[in-house]
């Protein structure tokens, strides 16, 4: 049996930075928090087109507000073209972003955010949104936000994995310093853990 040469032992090494200056993540499993603060939001956001209507929207919202009850609602659509429907409507998908930036400034530091991904639309437009919104999310006296905490809930079994890792680079690169992850998919109707799905 051949040895491996230097170069290939050395790529088995354990590769250890020399100072760690950034966090690290921590994985807890609590109980799902159905409560909200009188002076939280529960954002929800995805996309709208020839596949998920503003009827099936409205709909699923209604579901929502039922798990989560007594919570202030703030939605934002992201429009496609009319004449494309897996093009997006910047300019008013963006405006709808502004207006729901000003709302969530008006959340108490310390105080987390919810929010909600609906529709099967996928799209990397969406993970700016997100990043935007918490980037720039801040003080009702436009002061800096000390912590930023989220709760995140999608029902996506087919992107859970590009939806996981967005949440772990958001809390490694400091944009958001608590995320609480919750994917429909994970369970089976009566609530229960199904490791088949996760």
């Amino acid at each position: 049996m051949a040895v491996p040469r230097t170069t290939e032992l050395e790529s088995y090494m354990a590769f250890i930075p020399t100072t760690l200056h950034d966090n690290v993540i921590e994985l807890t499993s609590i109980k799902l928090d159905r409560s909200t603060s009188d002076q939280s939001i529960t954002l929800m956001l995805g996309f709208i087109n020839e596949n998920y209507s503003s009827t099936m929207w409205s709909n699923d919202v209604k579901k929502w507000l039922h798990e989560f009850p007594n919570t202030a609602l703030l939605e934002i659509q992201l429009p496609t073209e009319r004449k494309d429907p897996n093009v997006l409507d910047e300019a008013k998908a963006i405006a709808k972003i502004n207006e729901a930036l000003e709302r969530i400034h008006s959340i108490p530091d310390n105080t987390p955010l919810r929010m909600i991904v609906l529709g099967i639309g996928f799209h990397t437009f969406l993970f700016d949104t997100i990043k935007h919104l918490l980037k720039e999310w801040r003080t009702p006296d436009g002061e800096e936000r000390r912590v930023k905490q989220l709760k995140f809930v999608i029902s996506n079994s087919e992107n859970d994995q590009e939806y996981f890792n967005f949440c772990k680079k958001l809390c490694l690169s400091g944009v958001c310093q608590s995320i609480q992850f919750y994917n429909t998919a994970y369970y089976n109707p009566f609530g229960h853990y199904n490791e088949s799905c996760a």
